[in-house]
């Protein structure tokens, strides 16, 4: 079992509650290995980057803790193309244990992050770890064309999601790729996972579960190894077909651009 987690989220209110500081990043990964019940982390991952931090302390404070042997590798989760490739030669120019690996959104939904980002990956030998693979929920095959989302999932419960995602040319998008999936003895949650794991550049995927057998399903998918012939005729209908409200690959979160409550009453 390996063992990732991230830091760099707000947990309170506060201007040192959050980012990449080094005194943050002492505390968060002393927390996080309380509450793991654990003496090391695998991959530790900034949650997102801090703009007002110098990449240099971020990293620093990630290569004492790998020299420690609190944390065995690091990785960047929600870096714009340009900010990895920086990060990557800060890393190196001062002798860091460089980020293994890249965390994005990335799905037959959301491919902004072929651009650059995947291209970025590969150059430097940085793995990719996408999230949101199938797309909030609308590659599971659950959603009908009504655009109906199942009670109790992400869709459901998340009306910003589902305005998003929910639209008629995503759903014919959905109901395209099942039907490609199906006449090969798949579902479309199968095509999601495997399409995304034939790119050799992918080392795993973030995928949620609410149950056990969701996570059977997900697991079982892997088992469904796409051709090189097979992906580009995938991502070929999806070019056809091009998805709404995609978005980018990467996630900012607003306080890192706006003063915090607290900050503000002080």
């Amino acid at each position: 079992m390996l063992i990732g987690t991230k830091f760099g989220s707000m947990r309170h209110q506060g201007p040192n509650n959050f980012g990449g500081s080094r005194n943050y990043v002492l505390r968060s990964v002393e927390e996080s290995l309380q509450r793991l019940q654990t003496d090391y982390i695998d991959v530790y991952m900034i949650h997102r980057p801090d703009p007002r931090m110098p990449m240099d302390e971020t990293l620093r404070t990630l290569d004492h803790l790998v020299r420690d042997g609190k944390i065995r590798y690091t990785a960047g989760c929600n870096f714009e193309g340009w900010r990895l490739v920086d990060a990557h030669w800060t890393a190196k120019h001062n002798n860091f244990a460089p980020l293994a690996a890249s965390q994005f959104a990335y799905s037959l939904m959301t491919r902004s992050a072929e651009e650059e980002m995947i291209t970025a990956c590969r150059k430097l030998g940085i793995g990719v770890i996408p999230y949101l693979p199938l797309a909030a929920g609308l590659l599971t095959g659950k959603m009908n064309q009504s655009g109906s989302a199942p009670a109790g999932t992400r869709m459901a419960v998340e009306q910003h999601t589902a305005d998003r995602w929910i639209t008629p040319r995503n759903l014919s998008l959905v109901q395209k790729l099942d039907h490609w999936a199906q006449e090969r003895g798949h579902t479309v949650l199968e095509l999601a996972f495997a399409w995304l794991l034939a790119e050799p550049i992918v080392t795993t995927v973030i995928a949620g579960a609410g149950s056990p057998e969701q996570i059977r399903q997900n697991v079982n998918s892997v088992g469904w190894q796409l051709t090189a012939t097979e992906r580009l005729d995938v991502s070929g209908i999806v070019d056809n077909n091009p998805p709404e409200n995609s978005g980018p690959y990467y996630s900012t979160a607003g306080y890192f651009h706006s003063p915090t409550e607290a900050a503000q009453r002080s």
